[in-house]
């Protein structure tokens, strides 16, 4: 099975409608009553038009739509949910050797990224094995990097590590 696939609802339509009366609604979603099942087939029929199970229940709630369209705009709106989900998040990397005019690019390059609503993970490490002042100097840098920054920032989220100091931040 696909992991990736995503949800697609099934809807019945037409034949595959079993119950012996529904409510019907037209494409427009008025209600137009509680129909038998074959008043409601023929009434498709004369129009051209499907009917589609919307929600289940005792009595089912019907669509009189064109199927193929009604499948066109589910598909528009999942495609909108899913884009509306996607968070970005950039990631800038700052060794503690790094000098002011390395910090001082990074630093432009995370101004634009928060200008532009993308959330910046800022990530501070040792290259190598140095032991010496390890957390001094990593906060010692992370404040050197926040200073060059114009755009007002609120940090998300901080954590230390043995090796690295990480800050999430976003547009404040």
């Amino acid at each position: 099975m696909n992991k990736h696939k995503q949800f697609q609802p099934t809807f019945k339509v037409n034949e595959a409608i079993k119950a012996d009366k529904i409510r019907l609604l037209d494409d427009a979603g008025k209600n137009l009553g509680v129909f038998q099942i074959e008043e409601a087939k023929k009434l498709a029929q004369d129009k051209n038009l499907d009917l589609v199970e919307i929600a289940q229940g005792d009595l089912p709630i019907v669509k009189l739509i064109n199927f193929s369209k009604f499948k066109y705009q589910q598909q528009k709106i999942q495609q909108k949910v899913k884009e509306g989900r996607k968070e970005e998040l950039k990631t800038i990397k700052i060794r503690t050797s790094s000098q002011t005019h390395d910090l001082e690019t990074k630093a432009r390059q995370v101004d634009k990224f928060l200008q532009e609503g993308i959330n910046v993970q800022i990530i501070i490490f040792f290259k190598g094995r140095r032991d010496l002042r390890k957390e001094e100097l990593l906060t010692k840098k992370l404040e050197e990097f926040l200073f060059l920054l114009k755009t007002n920032y609120k940090i998300i989220n901080q954590r230390k590590s043995a090796s690295n100091l990480m800050v999430l931040i976003s547009k404040a």
